[in-house]
């Protein structure tokens, strides 16, 4: 790890930086290709949704006991835990003969979205408070953004080149390889800080989900974890079967804007890590859903291959809003209960994940441009709502300041 960059990173946040750029540019080589491979099975639009949303219900009944687990053990236990069910889930992926089989891998690949309270908690446990937006960003959105930016264009040349389910045969030697890198993680006691410049003393240990759920500004932002994804990934999930089948766009050319809307990701991810305003969380979130929304606006209007190159350029800023999430919820949430609150979150983000591609697999197969039109409406409700919680959450960092009454 000191040949590469270290990215001013701690340690285990650096780590898990290289574990998240190796895993994503395995989801690189596939998102983009994902509805259309579970096409080439058999599957229907509504079916399509079915496997992409039906998948993300095992994530959504596992992450509360998840986020209990991770105040309770060690967040490297459970990362690894998670993190080893890629492997036997993008297999069976890569093997399927019918739709339903490639369900049964993807449900194995949800259990890995279990680790990200543990992951989370990682995070906030390994950086200081005064680095805890730059290190969320950095895995979250740069890294992230960084595999997907490299994987969606090879992905499309190897689709057309060979056939889609050799994509996902490298797709699962890349989840190895991500899996092998988290085994160097410290241990990191639950309420332990492990950032140097910490004593690194645990603190007591003692909650439970009725304190979390008692705290309001908590409760909004795991409300915004639902709401994000049932708004925009209600436009999003579908683009790769509507640009193939409306605008008559190619597999390789899908690839290239998959890696175009990665790009949008990373350079808001890298703006928002130097700019003032930006790295309030709120703020970036709010930029994102004014971003991604007229990308969709975008795609909703126009045929052209320049303009939905810019649409994909701008819908790529959606994937940086986990990191403004993550790194508001460290603010409100107590150490003691930060495994937890990550556990609601991540609930509410399983909620969303579940009912997007569900309702985007029925929308679109009552009108192709439904799924877009639903999406951009209800951006400004969306925004209305990260304002209430922006206001929620400054009330709660007060409560919890040294000093305060």
């Amino acid at each position: 790890m000191r040949q590469l960059p270290s990215f001013k990173l701690e340690r285990d946040n650096l780590i898990l930086f290289y574990a998240q750029l190796l895993m994503h540019l395995g989801i690189g080589l596939q998102i983009i290709l994902w509805p259309l491979y579970i096409a080439s099975l058999g599957a229907t639009a509504v079916q399509i949704g079915v496997v992409i949303g039906g998948a993300a219900i095992l994530r959504t009944v596992l992450v509360i006991p998840a986020g209990a687990l991770s105040d309770r053990l060690s967040t490297r236990t459970l990362i690894l835990a998670t993190t080893s069910m890629m492997v036997p889930g993008g297999a069976i992926i890569a093997v399927a003969q019918t739709w339903w089989q490639a369900l049964i891998g993807a449900l194995l690949l949800e259990i890995a979205g279990v680790g990200i309270p543990a992951i989370s908690s990682h995070i906030a446990a390994a950086a200081t408070p005064s680095q805890r937006t730059h290190a969320f960003s950095m895995i979250f959105s740069v890294a992230a953004g960084a595999g997907v930016l490299v994987g969606p264009p090879i992905g499309g040349i190897v689709a057309e080149l060979t056939t889609l389910r050799t994509v996902f045969v490298i797709v699962v030697i890349l989840y190895v390889a991500c899996l092998g890198l988290s085994f160097f993680l410290k241990e990191i006691a639950p309420g332990q800080t492990g950032a140097e410049d910490s004593a690194g003393e645990p603190e007591p240990v003692n909650g439970d989900y009725r304190q979390v759920i008692r705290n309001p500004a908590i409760v909004s932002i795991a409300t915004l974890h639902a709401l994000v994804p049932l708004t925009l990934s209600t436009g999003t999930i579908l683009l790769p079967l509507f640009l193939e089948e409306v605008r008559g766009v190619s597999l390789s050319q899908i690839g290239i804007l998959g890696a175009i809307s990665a790009a949008g990701g990373i350079l808001l991810g890298l703006v928002a890590g130097r700019s003032r305003h930006l790295a309030k969380p709120f703020t970036g979130m709010i930029a994102t859903v004014l971003l991604t929304g007229a990308g969709l606006l975008l795609l909703r209007v126009s045929d052209a291959l320049v303009i939905i190159g810019v649409a994909f350029f701008l819908r790529g800023t959606y994937n940086v809003v986990w990191a403004m999430l993550g790194s508001a919820l460290s603010d409100v949430a107590p150490e003691r209960n930060r495994g937890r609150a990550y556990g609601l979150a991540e609930f509410g983000a399983g909620v969303g994940d579940t009912t997007a591609p569900l309702l985007a697999g029925w929308l679109y197969a009552t009108r192709e441009m439904l799924p877009l039109e639903v999406a951009i409406i209800a951006c400004l409700p969306l925004i209305g709502v990260m304002l209430l919680s922006s206001s929620l959450a400054r009330r709660s960092v007060v409560r919890m300041s040294p000093g305060s009454s």
